[in-house]
């Protein structure tokens, strides 16, 4: 995934998850997406801050997402976020949240200590942020796009197939 930024909040997007016709821009000051198809809009969103930086992230790091990386991402600065999204390269974006992702970890892990339930607590954000009826996967359906969920890990952006599509 490459990007270039223009002016002041617009960023193209440019990923193997959409048609090689289209382009995904993003207005970080409006956290707003649109798809564009040669030259028409062919989707477009408002997302909230939750979604906005879930799918900031998600975008610059192609390979997934782990729950630590995710909630550093939601929990950071306003700078870190925007380092983030003026990353290049997906090993710019692990230099900027490796930190905080660290100290995420450390306190999944000692969440994790106080019973079976607790991780997944302190996760139901995210997972509402994704999955929820006004989630991000319902505001991508129409980008083609969807979050998936990697089993205990964290989750990675994917283009919907043609059957998804469909539905």
């Amino acid at each position: 995934m490459s990007v270039n930024a223009n002016a002041n909040a617009l960023v193209f997007v440019k990923t193997d998850l959409i048609d090689k016709d289209c382009q995904l821009v993003v207005n970080a000051a409006a956290q707003v997406v649109t798809l564009l198809q040669n030259g028409a809009i062919r989707a477009q969103c408002h997302l909230s801050s939750y979604q906005f930086r879930l799918l900031v992230l998600l975008l610059k790091m192609p390979g997934g997402v782990l729950h630590s990386e995710l909630l550093a991402m939601l929990d950071g600065s306003e700078q870190m976020v925007q380092a983030i999204l003026a990353a290049s390269h997906e090993q710019e974006v692990s230099a900027v949240i490796r930190q905080p992702a660290r100290r995420w970890q450390a306190r999944l892990s000692a969440i994790a200590q106080r019973g079976p339930n607790a991780k997944r607590r302190e996760l139901a954000a995210v997972r509402r942020s994704i999955g929820g009826k006004q989630g991000l996967n319902a505001l991508l359906r129409e980008f083609g796009l969807v979050v998936r969920p990697v089993y205990k890990q964290g989750y990675i952006l994917c283009a919907l197939s043609a059957d998804e599509m469909a539905r």
